[in-house]
């Protein structure tokens, strides 16, 4: 049987990216996503996001619909299995807060497909 999913079982993009600007001196293409958490010791983390490479953003209302149900259909899975973990009495709770979420790019394009109009809109 099939194992690895094919291009054509995705028929719609949400996401697209290129390569990106290879690093001067090590001439590595840079990863797409880097996340960094800060101060984890303390009860107020810092998290920084680099999207390092260009990405277009393929938005319509078709899109939006399939991920809403997406989101739907991971939600009733969640719900529907109920898993309880018994924590040992030894570890003592945290409540830890995140102070500041920084998010850098340098190049995101969305698109926007309207049938509406017939007109496709870009937003830069």
């Amino acid at each position: 049987g099939k194992k690895i999913p094919w291009q054509r079982d995705f028929p719609t993009v949400l996401l697209e990216t290129r390569p990106g600007k290879p690093d001067s001196k090590s001439d590595i293409p840079p990863a797409l996503l880097t996340l960094t958490l800060s101060d984890i010791l303390s009860n107020s983390l810092s998290l920084n996001c680099k999207i390092e490479r260009p990405v277009l953003i393929s938005a319509s209302e078709e899109r939006y619909k399939q991920v809403c149900k997406i989101i739907q259909q991971f939600g009733e899975y969640n719900t529907a299995k109920e898993v309880t973990e018994h924590q040992p009495d030894t570890v003592a709770s945290r409540n830890i807060s995140v102070r500041e979420i920084k998010v850098k790019t340098s190049q995101i394009m969305c698109h926007f497909d309207c049938k509406e109009k017939d007109l496709p809109c870009s937003l830069k």
